[in-house]
């Protein structure tokens, strides 16, 4: 058994009402860093990473992993009415001795100021930040990214980056995006879809 966090997907395969999303995809990931997962809408991103969270099942091919995970969905899942602070501080005290505190990740990613303003108030990319934040705050081995930055400016989603960046030395960080640019200055390794 290792200590290591690692993902192993072996031959998965995945359709929904007859249409295949997902077709005998393989690949290891056993070093920490940032991988990403390509494509246009529809071509299974999504699944992929609810697949490797134990959200969703392949219909063929089997996911092998080791390690913690962490989750940054599409749409930030925060409860609009405590502060971001709190909404950060939720998944648990006592799983975070030794790493940043909660203000500190949140000031890495430009919520400093705004962290006493509930998810109501805020902005949508002020809401991701935060759910990223919230992820990282949890210390998982394995952080799932889906389309982190698609609410977020250009110059928050570096910010942003930066810090999945620091996590990625560490630890497995899968970001799912549509392609093209990303805010990361280092990339593991790239699937598209």
């Amino acid at each position: 058994m290792t200590d290591s966090p690692y993902i192993k997907a072996n031959s998965i395969t995945k359709a929904f009402g007859g249409e295949t999303v997902l077709e005998d995809l393989s690949f290891e990931f056993n070093e920490p860093g940032i991988y990403i997962v390509e494509g246009d809408s529809g071509t299974g991103k999504t699944t992929l990473l609810r697949i490797i969270a134990g959200l969703e099942t392949c219909d063929k091919g089997t996911v092998e992993k080791w390690g913690r995970i962490g989750y940054v969905f599409q749409e930030p899942r925060l409860f609009e009415n405590i502060t971001l602070l709190e909404n950060v501080r939720l998944v648990g005290e006592k799983k975070n001795s030794g790493g940043p505190g909660a203000g500190e990740l949140l000031e890495a990613v430009g919520l400093g100021d705004a962290k006493q303003k509930t998810a109501a108030e805020s902005s949508g990319g002020m809401r991701q930040r935060a759910s990223i934040c919230r992820a990282i705050y949890y210390r998982p081995d394995i952080l799932l990214c889906d389309e982190p930055f698609s609410a977020v400016d250009e110059t928050n989603a570096k910010l942003a980056a930066d810090l999945i960046s620091l996590f990625a030395e560490t630890g497995i960080c899968i970001v799912a995006t549509h392609g093209g640019e990303t805010p990361f200055e280092r990339v593991r390794s790239v699937i598209s879809l």
